[in-house]
C-alpha cells in the first residue's frame, strides 16, 4: 500500500515539474505588425557582395518578441520584376526574435520583388517592397563620383 502511494505522489510531482509547463506553455506568433528595415531594401542605391536587410517579429498585440526563439515564421522571396536574373536568397535566425534576409544578385536586374510573409501566407508590414531601379549584380565594379556617393550615403 505504501509503495503504491509513493509510486503515486512520484508520478504526481513529475506530471507536475514536467509536463504541465509544457502543456500550458503558449507559443506566440508573429503577426502582421512585424516589420522588416536596412540597406537591402534599397538594393539599387548600393552594391555589396550580399545586401541584407533585418526583421522584426511581432506579436499581435504589437509586442516585440525578442530574447524569443521562434520557429522560422517567416518566409523570404527574392524575385526580378521582370526577365530572369540569377538571385540567392536566404533567412538566418538570430535566436532572439529578429532575422537577417539576405540576398546576392548574381546578374544586374532590372528591378526587384522582397516579399516578406509569414506562414499564413500574409505579408509583414511594408511587404512587398517594389524596387524600380536597375540592382547591379553583387561583383559590379561601378564607381561613383563623390557626389553620387554622398547622394545614395
Amino acid at each position: 500500500m505504501v509503495h503504491s502511494t509513493v509510486t503515486q505522489l512520484c508520478f504526481l510531482i513529475a506530471h507536475v515539474i514536467f509536463l504541465k509547463p509544457h502543456i500550458s506553455a503558449k507559443v506566440v506568433e508573429p503577426s502582421q505588425k512585424s516589420f522588416a528595415w536596412g540597406p537591402g531594401l534599397r538594393p539599387s542605391s548600393l552594391v555589396l557582395p550580399v545586401r541584407y536587410f533585418f526583421i522584426q517579429a511581432v506579436d499581435s498585440a504589437g509586442q516585440n518578441l525578442t530574447g524569443q526563439s521562434i520557429p522560422p515564421p517567416f518566409q523570404l522571396t527574392v524575385q526580378p520584376r521582370s526577365g530572369h536574373c540569377g538571385i540567392f536568397s536566404e533567412l538566418l535566425d538570430r535566436k532572439d526574435g529578429t532575422y537577417i534576409a539576405r540576398f546576392r544578385v548574381y546578374e544586374s536586374c532590372r528591378g526587384l520583388r522582397l516579399e516578406v510573409r509569414l506562414h499564413n501566407g500574409q505579408h509583414i508590414q511594408g511587404s512587398p517592397w517594389l524596387i524600380e531601379e536597375t540592382v547591379l549584380h553583387s561583383n559590379c565594379d561601378c564607381p561613383l563620383t563623390l557626389d553620387e556617393w554622398k547622394e545614395v550615403n
